[in-house]
């Protein structure tokens, strides 16, 4: 009887501690691959992480820098932090698929994610774009269902 009520005991608190446990699940993999060789890919690897790590944790103002200057010219810091003040979102984690560096012009450099992202039970798959600015790699968009103005891209589309 003993044993019986200790193999309870570890199923339950086994099983509770799997339910309260994160569910943060970041996968750059792939882009790890590039950033082993060359500095500029792991300049962006490190920007993605940190800015989906942001997102995951909701610390708006820093997501909100991470956006590309075009986006901040036209939404002020303020109103993006109350759109989002509020905002049930729910981020699992994400997966890179794909990853491409595109060069527009002398002076305009882009990359180019194909990217996963688990929000709870839904899955939801996007094209994320960086530019560099100056020497600084800034989003586009986001990805994420569910942020106001995530999405926007403001300054143009590639064409």
């Amino acid at each position: 009887m003993k044993t019986f009520l200790f193999v309870i005991s570890i199923v339950w608190f086994s099983a509770h501690a799997f339910a309260e446990a994160p569910r943060w699940h970041p996968d750059s993999s792939l882009l790890d691959v590039f950033a082993e060789a060359k500095s500029e890919d792991k300049a962006i690897r490190d920007r993605l992480v940190a800015l989906y790590a942001a997102v995951h944790a909701r610390d708006w103002s820093s997501v909100y820098d991470f956006r590309i200057a075009s986006f901040r010219d036209a939404v002020a810091k303020e109103t993006f932090l109350k759109s989002t003040a509020d905002v049930p979102l729910v981020f699992d984690g994400y997966e890179v698929l794909d990853y491409r560096t595109i060069k527009l012009g002398e002076h305009d450099l882009r990359k180019r994610f194909i990217m996963r992202f688990q929000q709870g039970r839904r899955t939801v798959y996007d094209v994320i774009w960086w530019r560099l600015e100056g020497e600084v790699w800034r989003v586009e968009n986001l990805g994420v269902d569910g942020i106001p103005l995530g999405s926007a891209l403001i300054g143009g589309t590639l064409q």
